[in-house]
């Protein structure tokens, strides 16, 4: 037997993991990757962006490195999106940094987001 590394309680068979945790883990994570995606998309305040990641990490029981790792995925779609037509606003530009600012991403964040989002090693 060992600890389950989503929720910490005990896992039977010497498996590390309960199939429900990791199935809940998961969902939130993508929740707040798409979440992210749409408020920077709808220019929602980040203030209840992060109210709202907050909750989802919470239930999902994500680790912050984690949640910032899923906030950095969502932004990286978000500014796929906004690029489709090859020209930032100077709105969405400004919108994007608003973001950035108020979650801490680096651009050294959504680079390595944008490796794995478009596949450059």
């Amino acid at each position: 037997m060992g600890r389950c590394k989503y929720c910490g309680k005990w896992a039977v068979l010497s498996r590390r993991k309960h199939k429900e945790c990791k199935a809940n883990f998961w969902m939130a994570y993508k929740e707040i990757m798409y979440v992210t995606q749409q408020s920077v998309l709808e220019r929602i305040a980040p203030l209840m962006v992060e109210k709202k990641v907050m909750e989802i990490a919470s239930d999902g029981r994500i680790p912050m490195e984690l949640m910032k790792h899923a906030i950095a995925k969502g932004f990286v779609g978000a500014l796929s999106l906004l690029l489709k037509d090859h020209v930032l606003s100077g709105e969405e530009e400004e919108a994007l940094i608003g973001f950035m600012d108020f979650f801490v991403l680096t651009e050294k964040d959504a680079d390595a987001q944008c490796r794995g989002f478009w596949g450059f090693s």
